[in-house]
């Protein structure tokens, strides 16, 4: 190495130690390289020349033009028909025409143009032209087992605090890690992905596979955004990261339905619509994950509706910043209450706060919170969890459409923020303190009612004042609930005696 260095031009030495360092930043820590590869950051404010481009549609003449233009792309135009048979495995031509073909008309749809993006190279070690490459988007079919390998789980320092988050609203129980139950909810039912490390779309293929146009539009969008740099965004918390899908998710779906309403109608499209619900009722987890999709989606097109692309663009730099201003359509007012906690645990347990790299915590979309928000979403999530497990028959709440997320219960409404604790012992028992703000004593006192249904639900009993013991199942454990006006402190522990080894007044 110091051979080729002193042997190495200036310009290029510069070059490589500038490579060097953006390699190890952008290695170091997994949640921030969709900030240093595969963007262009665009020089005008987002609302400034997307919704003036012209699409230019040719009446019978399908001959490629002279330049790239909108609603035309590799060779195709949105208008033009293409042969493509996706139960019988894609040729190299099918997936060709059917990426260009879906490319233009999701231009003709957003009004913005497809670039080439920069993403790295892995083959490219120590290459003088540098680590990275442009690289248009592309279609790779993957097989459905790599879904169910795939594990978002983060480091395993940050699993104890992201699992309590999920165990303290009843959607992950004790035992169950919240990244693994995610990728086995989801297994069976992604159909595809984009890769902003390649600017790639992933396709599930095989006998279960249902992808269609419309599908492959929704993810050619998320292309669209990580041209702008919009796919980052804080994820510490439960909350944060119902906000941040739902900004991404959101402005993904609305295209999709007008890509939807044009297929059959407008245009000719390959793959059948499974979007229709077999009215089956899903896990409340799965529900929360599903916010971003349904909720974002109906937020997002009331946006364009009143503003069009304008408007959805800038919802990526003022977006809401709680899923309660969308559950109850109060954007852009009504922002939470900051809450504050102080703690006052002892013996042996130690705050447990989400982990990852310090050093680079500084960067854009690496920001993580010392503490978890769980969010009206989540909240609803708990409620609606008492409907659809086998636990036992009974329900908190009632659900008039059972293939329908109900996120505005009325357990929820007037919530105005809430704040949440992690702490570990020496042994790896984990507890919490959970404190949530409502905007009224009365509507504090109908969540407490609400709660401790949620606790008798999972087999919780009142042992003395308002402390519970469950003493069996996947939330086996001591509750203890406080409620001061419009304000309630929630202490979970492993034992009634440790209750007040966590939050002393509990």
């Amino acid at each position: 190495m110091e051979a080729f260095i002193e042997k190495t031009p200036n310009s290029i030495l510069a070059f490589l130690v500038i490579s060097l360092t953006v390699f190890i930043i952008a290695t170091a820590t997994q949640g921030i390289m969709a900030y240093l590869v595969g963007y262009t950051i665009p020089a005008a404010p987002l609302d400034t020349g997307l919704e003036s481009g012209t699409v230019t549609q040719p009446s019978d003449d399908l001959s490629d033009p002279q330049q790239d233009v909108l609603g035309w792309e590799r060779g195709y135009w949105s208008s033009e028909s293409i042969s493509v048979n996706v139960s019988d495995g894609l040729t190299e031509q099918e997936r060709h025409a059917m990426l260009g073909r879906t490319m233009a008309r999701v231009e003709t749809i957003r009004k913005e143009e497809f670039e080439q993006m920069w993403v790295y190279n892995n083959g490219a070690i120590l290459n003088i032209y540098g680590w990275y490459q442009k690289q248009p988007t592309s279609i790779e079919l993957i097989p459905r087992r790599a879904i169910e390998n795939n594990d978002e789980g983060g480091t395993m320092s940050s699993k104890p605090f992201q699992d309590t988050q999920y165990e303290s609203v009843f959607l992950v129980g004790e035992n169950t890690s919240e990244p693994k139950a995610i990728a086995q909810m989801t297994a069976n039912s992604q159909l595809a992905a984009y890769s902003y490390r390649t600017n790639s779309i992933n396709m599930v293929t095989g006998p279960s596979s249902q992808v269609t146009e419309a599908v492959l539009a929704h993810e050619l969008v998320h292309a669209l955004q990580d041209q702008h740099n919009l796919l980052g965004g804080p994820k510490g918390t439960v909350e944060e990261k119902q906000v941040t899908r739902t900004r991404i998710e959101g402005t993904a779906n609305a295209p999709k339905q007008l890509y939807e309403e044009r297929c059959g109608n407008e245009w000719e499209c390959w793959g059948e619509d499974q979007s229709q619900s077999d009215g089956h009722r899903y896990e409340a987890r799965y529900g929360l994950r599903h916010f971003p999709y349904s909720e974002g989606s109906d937020f997002v097109m009331d946006q364009y509706r009143d503003g069009g692309w304008a408007a959805v663009n800038q919802l990526h730099q003022n977006h809401p910043v709680s899923s309660e201003q969308i559950i109850y359509d109060t954007y852009p007012r009504d922002p939470p209450m900051k809450i504050s906690l102080n703690d006052t645990n002892a013996d042996g347990w130690k705050q447990k706060r989400p982990g990852g790299s310090s050093i680079l915590s500084w960067l854009p979309g690496n920001q993580q919170r010392g503490y978890g928000t769980l969010g009206a979403a989540a909240i609803g999530m708990m409620f609606y969890g008492t409907t659809v497990d086998e636990y036992n028959n009974s329900s908190v709440v009632s659900t008039s459409k059972a293939e329908h997320y109900d996120y505005s219960y009325r357990y929820v409404r007037g919530w105005e923020g809430d704040r949440l604790h992690v702490y570990q012992n020496d042994t790896g028992e984990t507890g919490y303190v959970w404190k949530l703000r409502w905007e009224s004593p009365a509507e504090a006192r109908e969540f407490v009612s609400g709660y401790r249904r949620v606790l008798s639900h999972w087999g919780g009993e009142r042992v003395a004042d308002d402390r519970w013991v469950i003493r069996g199942g996947p939330y086996a454990d001591a509750f203890s609930i406080e409620r001061n006006k419009s304000t309630v402190m929630i202490v979970n522990a492993p034992t009634l005696k440790t209750l007040d080894d966590i939050y002393s007044s509990a």
